[in-house]
């Protein structure tokens, strides 16, 4: 496993914990099942990252979260299901390991 797979596997876990507690402290009254599941498919370019929070009905709500660039650990908002905005939020190497982009509904805008 090469340095850019453990830093978004460690960045993969740390969104997931940080949108547990989010909605733990919010939404307390939301049962674990109800909960916003963190994954990720992998292209040629980018990572995608996106939350699905599955039904027991089998409806499954799936949203778009990040994209991360491959070839250097930036953090891009995605501007549609498919693509990603042009410029970076955040990266991966960030002594804060990209976590200061992220929001519980996804990824900073820029200011």
């Amino acid at each position: 496993m090469g340095m850019f797979d453990k830093r978004l596997a460690s960045w993969l876990k740390s969104v997931q914990k940080f949108l547990d507690d989010y909605y733990q402290k919010n939404f307390s009254n939301l049962s674990g099942t109800e909960r916003l599941v963190v994954e990720m498919s992998r292209g040629r370019r980018y990572v995608k990252v996106f939350t699905h929070r599955p039904n027991t009905d089998g409806y499954n709500q799936c949203m778009v979260f990040a994209f991360i660039d491959t070839t250097n650990g930036d953090i891009l908002k995605p501007a549609t299901w498919k693509a990603p905005a042009k410029t970076a939020r955040g990266n991966l190497f960030n002594a804060d390991d990209g976590m200061d982009c992220v929001t519980p509904h996804g990824i900073k805008y820029l200011k």
